[in-house]
């Protein structure tokens, strides 16, 4: 395969290998208590209230644990994990101004530490909140918005201003971001295979999300032909 060099200066493989961005292990989370330390600055005494919360994902579906309310200062937000007896995985920690309520919100959070009890006590969580690279902002495509500046102590240093949107916060990188990709083919209703090959020919893994039925007449597709989504 040849790169033409118009397409970007970067060579093939170095874009090749942002197919395959490595992540970190997921953070286990179980049935109990989950506990959340922070150091808060520049919290707007007049801004709406933020309340914190921890998203969690399992195999009976999505968790949601209330923390608390954000406060300045440094201090500790818990609350009680219930359905992920048999295991859950942290998504992230979010922070969201209530429904309605469309006031800016900013403020410097160094999230410092995250535990579980259990009938040890309080037990850290590998969570790997020094390791800046292995989490990234809720709203990544919106720098601007909520960012992640660096470390602090042993901790993660996070940025956050709400104005158009509702949620901020941290997520752990620990799946690849899936790519939309639309393939054509001359068999109506026929789905996406379950690999494809990337720009490298290494292959990827693909996920049938819709197909489309071709037209007559449409000089994109074959008569009888569709697309696939």
């Amino acid at each position: 395969m040849t790169w033409r060099r118009d397409f970007g200066p970067d060579p093939l493989s170095a874009l090749a290998r942002g197919l395959h961005p490595a992540v970190a292990e997921p953070v286990g989370i179980t049935d109990g208590g989950l506990r959340v330390s922070a150091s808060v600055s520049g919290l707007a005494a007049a801004g709406p209230p933020v309340t914190v919360t921890a998203a969690l994902s399992g195999s009976v579906g999505s968790r949601t644990v209330f923390l608390g309310r954000l406060t300045a200062g440094t201090r500790d937000y818990s609350g009680q994990v219930r359905g992920c007896a048999g295991g859950c995985r942290l998504v992230g920690i979010e922070l969201s101004r209530g429904l309605g309520d469309f006031r800016d919100a900013a403020a410097h959070v160094a999230f410092t530490a995250i535990d579980q009890r259990a009938n040890r006590g309080w037990q850290p969580v590998a969570a790997r909140l020094s390791d800046p690279s292995t989490w990234r902002p809720v709203a990544v495509d919106q720098p601007s918005i909520s960012r992640i500046t660096g470390r602090s102590g042993s901790g993660l240093a996070y940025s956050y201003f709400v104005s158009s949107a509702d949620v901020a916060g941290i997520a752990v990188i620990d799946a690849r971001r899936p790519l939309p990709a639309v393939f054509t083919t001359a068999n109506a209703g026929a789905r996406a295979p379950g690999t494809i090959r990337g720009p490298d020919c290494s292959p990827l893994s693909a996920r049938s999300a819709a197909t489309i039925g071709g037209h007559r007449g449409d000089r994109h597709s074959r008569p009888g032909g569709g697309a696939a989504l």
